[in-house]
């Protein structure tokens, strides 16, 4: 049985709420923020090179964001450029360092700051029998999956035929390729990595079904249009 080692820290960090966006550890995601509120605390965190939690709502609003608006698993991380755009909104470019749980969410004047504990569970083995059969079947299932995204993109492809931790392909695979925002947030919740990529599955598997029944649907509409002509 594979034996894992968890690390954990407490923190306190500025809340960057988010709508219907992800951030996953170790990937870069660029997005655009327009509440003040928010750029502000991008801006400082910036220029400190600070950390910053971003967390996403629980429903699609734009109406600054109080504790019980928002999960609780969200990642730690870093903003790493910052580009001002003509309609006075703000392009963020940012990367995760690791998964947190919010403890608890609490007004630091206008601004929302979150106790969190960041965590992490490292395999020493990451090479383990179970683990190396997980990251097999993902790929493969992937490469099936291709043929309903047909645009993704080769660069994306071929970083999932490379990477071989369970973890962060589950993070990678969730961020490039899952369309509901939801689904990502299932993925970024789970902190076992092994455990991650299970859940993974079951949700690719599942919009591969909602994918190819729409294909289908398409086709048969397509023959009725033709027929009908």
């Amino acid at each position: 049985m594979a034996t894992y080692i968890e690390t954990a820290q407490q923190l306190e960090l500025p809340c960057i709420p988010l709508s219907g966006i992800v951030v996953f550890p170790q990937i870069p995601i660029s997005f655009e923020i327009d509440d003040a509120g928010s750029k502000e605390i991008c801006e400082k965190a910036s220029r400190s090179g600070s950390s910053v939690f971003f967390v996403m709502r629980k429903e699609l609003q734009t109406e600054p964001a109080r504790g019980k608006d928002l999960f609780r698993v969200g990642t730690v991380g870093k903003i790493r450029q910052l580009v001002r755009l003509p309609d006075d909104t703000m392009r963020v470019i940012a990367e995760g360092e690791g998964r947190g749980e919010a403890l608890e969410y609490q007004m630091d004047g206008k601004h929302l700051q979150a106790k969190v504990i960041s965590k992490d569970l490292i395999y020493p083995e990451q090479g383990d029998i179970r683990g190396e059969a997980l990251v097999f079947h993902t790929q493969k299932t992937v490469e099936k999956f291709t043929k309903y995204m047909p645009r993704l993109s080769k660069d994306v492809l071929s970083a999932i035929r490379a990477l071989k931790e369970p973890g962060l392909l589950a993070d990678f695979i969730a961020s490039n390729i899952l369309v509901k925002h939801l689904d990502k947030q299932a993925v970024l919740e789970e902190f076992n990595p092994k455990t991650r990529l299970e859940i993974l599955n079951v949700l690719l598997e599942s919009e591969s079904e909602l994918l190819e029944t729409e294909m289908q649907i398409q086709k048969k509409v397509k023959q009725q249009l033709e027929r009908n002509q």
